[in-house]
């Protein structure tokens, strides 16, 4: 081999070699840069990511999660949303930190039942003591809370609804009040002198109230009456505004998640 090809050769691996050394030097660094980098930081980008971006939903019992799903799906081409249950009044009360509410998503909405956070019989329906509360605790969080105008969920199904759920006439119990639970009207021992004894007895010394005896129907139910569920039906509630709005910001959250991918 002459000097000069000796000469090239010799130059070539210390040229792959250099580049090599500097591959590993800039995988090091990179590696260094991620070991500093704030646990916040990677939680920042991590919350730019399509998964994070999603709405959720929280319903305030899961039993009322199939209800929204299917009310939601009606309005058409909604993007994924995540779903989740508080777990009722006395459990939000009791979260001290109500950022437990946001993991995995960026913003929610949050619906509650009317029975805690409404005086439903008053003009207006005014928030309760504990709605205001709960209402000031959830400010400046991206945590839109929604409290129903009636004491639950169940209060805006038909009358149809419950009698193809249960398969008889209900005729003779309804219509059911705003303020009154669906679970005490669709029994068979709501107009028993006992049980409404019980129920004045237990609201005098501040216990809870006392189940019915021989409920017709049952929260467990909600997910058969769900299906026959018709979004028009609620036509000029305000549930049907809130599935509404629903389904505006999941759909504001997916184009805000393409646009950036």
């Amino acid at each position: 081999m002459s000097s000069t090809a000796a000469s090239n050769c010799t130059s070539s691996i210390e040229c792959g070699k250099g580049l090599a050394q500097a591959i590993e030097q800039e995988r090091t660094a990179n590696i260094e840069a991620a070991q500093r980098t704030p646990f916040d930081a990677v939680l920042v980008k991590l919350k730019g990511s399509t998964s994070i971006n999603r709405l959720k939903v929280l319903c305030e019992g899961s039993t009322d999660e199939p209800v929204f799903r299917s009310l939601i799906e009606q309005v058409g081409s909604v993007p994924n949303i995540l779903f989740d249950s508080v777990g009722g009044w006395g459990n939000l009360r009791a979260k001290p930190d109500p950022n437990v509410w946001l993991l995995g998503c960026k913003e929610a909405i949050m619906v509650m039942d009317g029975d805690e956070g409404r005086h439903l019989t008053k003009r207006g329906k005014p928030y309760t003591k504990i709605a205001i509360e709960e209402r000031k605790k959830l400010s400046g969080l991206p945590i839109d809370i929604r409290i129903l105008e009636r004491y639950g969920i169940e209060n805006y199904f038909p009358q149809g609804v419950f009698e193809k759920v249960l398969g008889i006439d209900l005729s003779t119990y309804f219509p059911i009040p705003d303020h009154v639970s669906v679970i005490d009207q669709l029994s068979k021992s709501r107009t028993s002198w006992k049980y409404k004894l019980r129920k004045f007895v237990a609201k005098q010394l501040g216990f809870p109230k006392p189940s019915p005896k021989e409920p017709l129907y049952s929260k467990k139910r909600n997910a058969d009456a769900a299906a026959d569920l018709n979004l028009q039906d609620l036509q000029g509630t305000d549930l049907f505004n809130i599935v509404h709005d629903i389904s505006e910001t999941a759909k504001r959250f997916f184009i805000m998640s393409s646009s950036r991918n």
